[in-house]
């Protein structure tokens, strides 16, 4: 069994990088595992081969409508998805905690934030 792994940086230069040629070259007792952005996955065309069983399925932790995915990845039982995993290492939570301690130092004080978080409009 192959497994694609799907690690790309997350930018314009890679949406729909893997896209229906890619998946379809994934035979049927293949996985795609996508670890990196959802939108570099065609998830459409992913979609269309896991139902058909073109391929043998795949591993997910990141989508395109993130928090709101396609509902029918949830319906295949060829689709294990899960939480966002990739930035869990040591080095990179510390420094997102440090970031967020920051933050709060910086808003308490009424100082400019050093990542601020968009609002909704």
């Amino acid at each position: 069994m192959d497994v694609l792994f799907v690690c790309f940086s997350g930018d314009p230069s890679t949406v729909g990088i893997v896209g229906p040629d890619a998946i379809r070259s994934l035979g049927p007792t293949e996985l795609l595992v996508n670890v990196s952005r959802g939108a570099t996955v065609d998830e459409k065309a992913l979609l269309e081969a896991l139902e058909t069983k073109t391929i043998a399925g795949a591993e997910l932790d990141v989508f395109v409508n993130e928090p709101d995915i396609d509902p029918c990845f949830l319906m295949l039982n060829n689709v294990l998805p899960q939480p966002h995993h990739s930035s869990g290492t040591v080095e990179a939570r510390t420094r997102m905690g440090a970031l967020q301690r920051e933050n709060l130092t910086a808003f308490f004080s009424g100082q400019s934030l050093i990542a601020p978080v968009p609002e909704c409009v």
